[in-house]
């Protein structure tokens, strides 16, 4: 995880974890007022697949991580350097000193690391599952006549809970992460040999 977050060429310490919280406690109220100014304009028509689908991405991807290089996350994929079968020759002794060396290499993750990244998939997807089951619950068709709403206030309704499961998707496992992680220790905190 990274301790800096640089947005519109400020940087940001996000080496507390009461400041990660603050942050992921702004992007899902922004998503959330986003989601009521877009049932005002238009009832998630148009402005919920522009405003909506682009602030999932930009967010998930820029400012939390773990799908490209930016972001506060490092990607998910950091272990894909590990399955190569054999190293380019010159490498060899660069992997036995790495070995003796008591650092890991940057690009490869921990066992805990994984253990951490593995157990926020896990929580995200049940509370993604959970969002999908009232989106089922609510996509029956008994439930016109039972709650009174015509065909199209319940279609309303199914895209604005699929938009907001998106951005569950997208979103919960790094917020996850940012939210559960402890205090990072900065350079100056960090205790001298």
């Amino acid at each position: 995880m990274r301790a800096d977050l640089a947005l519109f060429g400020m940087r940001f310490n996000m080496s507390r974890r009461a400041s990660r919280r603050t942050l992921v406690v702004l992007i899902y109220a922004a998503f959330a007022a986003l989601m009521a100014a877009s049932w005002f304009l238009d009832h998630w028509r148009m402005s919920g697949m522009y405003f909506l689908f682009s602030y999932a991405l930009l967010v998930s991807w820029f400012v939390l991580g773990g799908y490209t290089g930016a972001g506060l996350v490092r990607p998910f994929g950091a272990k894909a350097t590990q399955g190569k079968a054999e190293p380019p020759p010159g490498q060899l002794l660069q992997l036995e000193v790495n070995a003796s060396s008591p650092k890991k290499p940057e690009s490869l993750e921990d066992e805990r690391e994984g253990r951490r990244r593995d157990h926020a998939h896990y929580q995200a997807f049940q509370c993604f599952a959970i969002a999908l089951l009232f989106l089922c619950i609510l996509a029956n068709p008994r439930l016109v006549g039972w709650l009174h709403l015509t065909a199209d206030r319940i279609l309303d309704l199914l895209h604005g809970g699929l938009l907001a499961a998106l951005m569950l998707a997208l979103s919960l496992p790094q917020a996850i992460l940012l939210w559960t992680e402890p205090d990072m220790e900065t350079e100056a905190e960090a205790p001298s040999a």
